[in-house]
């Protein structure tokens, strides 16, 4: 399922954006521009202020730092949604934690939040000989050696990705 996939990759790396461009591990932008998602950073607001002492201002505390969006959702503004008249598309992952990359482990993993969702997801990424160990067998794809196999022998660079819905997850 595509729309599965571009679900996994758009908050699953670790890429920042810097003067408008997202930079990062090189596949892994490649990856996210293959979702074709924007992602901002920053500038999410939330409740509160951190005062920055090295620049002497404040800026918004958020409890979401990073977003990625899809094209041709807009930007959730809660005024917009209390006037109830428009019916724009409102569709947005807010990156909660992110686990690194971790050689040894041979994944990483990121926990984020849908916009007006009841449960948080849980998106890896990594080796595809990982995943067996941490996936139940029977969701895999039959052919999942097969195609493994097949792509490997052959030189691609193989990256599975898999991811689960858990609801009651709290924000701590």
């Amino acid at each position: 399922d595509k729309a599965a996939l571009q679900y996994a990759l758009a908050p699953c790396h670790q890429l920042k954006v810097v003067d408008g461009e997202v930079v990062g591990d090189p596949l892994d932008v490649k990856m996210f521009e293959f979702t074709g998602w924007h992602i901002e950073e920053g500038s999410v607001a939330g409740t509160g202020v951190i005062k920055d002492k090295r620049v002497g201002d404040a800026r918004p505390a958020a409890l979401v730092q990073t977003i990625v969006r899809p094209p041709g959702s807009a930007q959730f503004r809660v005024e917009d949604a209390l006037k109830g008249g428009r019916r724009a598309h409102f569709l947005e992952f807010g990156i909660i934690r992110t686990f690194e990359f971790v050689s040894q482990l041979r994944r990483m993993s990121v926990v984020v939040r849908r916009l007006r969702s009841t449960s948080m997801e849980i998106y890896v990424k990594g080796a595809p000989e990982v995943m067996t160990d941490i996936c139940e067998r029977d969701s895999f794809p039959e052919d999942y050696d097969d195609l493994l196999s097949y792509y490997s022998k052959r030189g691609y660079r193989v990256i599975a990705s898999a991811g689960k819905s858990v609801e009651g997850l709290s924000w701590l």
